[in-house]
Formats: C-alpha cells, sequence, structure tokens
C-alpha cells in the first residue's frame, strides 16, 4: 500500500469513527448496540444481498417513495413484523471500518430514523430468526425484499 494509500485509508477510519459514533447516539438505536464486521455476518446475507440488486429481482412488497416519513414507517414496521424480524437486528452501515451496527430497536419509529442516519437503502438482519429484510429505494418506489437462507 503506497503511503498516500495509507493515509486516505487513515483518514477514512478517523471519518467512520465519527460517523459510527454519532450513530450509536441517534433515538432509532436502543441498548446493547456495538458494531461488527462482515465476518460476523451470515454468509448466506451477501448472495441474498446481490440478488436483491439485479434489475430482475421480483420485491414482495412496494410503496410510493412520496410517502410521509409515518407511512414509510408503518409500512417497514409491519413487514418487520411479518417476517418476525424482531428487535434485535444487525443494520448494515455502508461504512468500510464499520459495516454492521448490532442493535435493538424500538417498536416503532425506527424505519425513517435509520434510514436517515445512514441514508440510502435498508438491509436489516434479524439476530433471532434466519431473516434479511431490505428496503431499496428505486426510482418512483421503495422496494421491500424478505429473504431467507433458503429464498
Amino acid at each position: 500500500m503506497s503511503p498516500s494509500q495509507s493515509l486516505k485509508e487513515k483518514l477514512q477510519e478517523r471519518k467512520e469513527q465519527q460517523i459510527s459514533a454519532a450513530l450509536l447516539e441517534q433515538d432509532w438505536v436502543l441498548s446493547q448496540a456495538e458494531y461488527v464486521s462482515n465476518a460476523e455476518i451470515p454468509s448466506w446475507i451477501e448472495s441474498r444481498i446481490k440478488e436483491i440488486l439485479k434489475t430482475t429481482s421480483i420485491p414482495d412488497s412496494r410503496m410510493p417513495d412520496n410517502i410521509s416519513p409515518e407511512a414509510f414507517n408503518e409500512w417497514v414496521e409491519g413487514l418487520a413484523e411479518d417476517c418476525a424480524l424482531g428487535d434485535q437486528v444487525i443494520v448494515r452501515t455502508d461504512m468500510k471500518f464499520f459495516p454492521w451496527l448490532k442493535c435493538r430497536i424500538p417498536e416503532s419509529g425506527w424505519p425513517s430514523g435509520a434510514r436517515s442516519a445512514h441514508g440510502g437503502d435498508l438491509y436489516l438482519v434479524s439476530t433471532q430468526h434466519p431473516v434479511l429484510l431490505s428496503i431499496i429505494e428505486d426510482e418512483y418506489d421503495f422496494l421491500a425484499f424478505v429473504r431467507t437462507p433458503d429464498h
């Protein structure tokens, strides 16, 4: 690794340390929060995420992207309940040094908070059941995908 690459890595890590500390202070992150590495995530998760991101993937549910934050919360919370996500989840952060946040989420109001905290798509892995709930923002819709090791 060249000195400039090494410096870039250190700067990125420092920036992510600040972001990760701020994430832990968010209202939607309750107790028992900790960051986990990619190695600690079930092996089937990455292949399901790759499948979801294909343009040929068919969502399990969809909502228009102009819905209110309250309607977004209600929709995602209903999906989470339907797939037995539970209140102990691992959330993908899209950070290199802190890729996943393991935490307990509240009963309500957490989806829009989680989405706005790091922006973009939501990937939520249950720690209690083998299930992945993904919420992807498409051009005009939010797309929801529920995946398990076998589906």
